[in-house]
């Protein structure tokens, strides 16, 4: 998992939150900056939300991504029910 280090990306509770779990579930969890190239290629991403939790991104522009919902339904579960 690569947490872009922008100004633009908010440090909340929830991501504090969700980059524990997904260490804890035994991703490599980094903050790394990237260029728009770099991060339009990532095969998956995803957003956090106080109210919805890890919410998978679908579509940039005219890039559909292919994010599996059981990764955001597992975390989202130890999300809401720990944090």
């Amino acid at each position: 998992m690569v947490v872009p280090a922008s100004s633009y990306v908010l440090n909340g509770i929830t991501l504090k939150c969700v980059m524990h779990i997904m260490a804890k579930k035994g991703f490599s969890v980094t903050r790394a900056s990237m260029d728009l190239e770099t991060f339009c290629a990532l095969p998956y991403m995803f957003v956090t939300n106080a109210l919805m939790g890890m919410v998978p991104v679908r579509r940039i522009d005219h890039t559909t991504l292919d994010m599996d919902n059981l990764l955001c339904r597992q975390v989202n579960k130890i999300l809401f029910s720990t944090c």
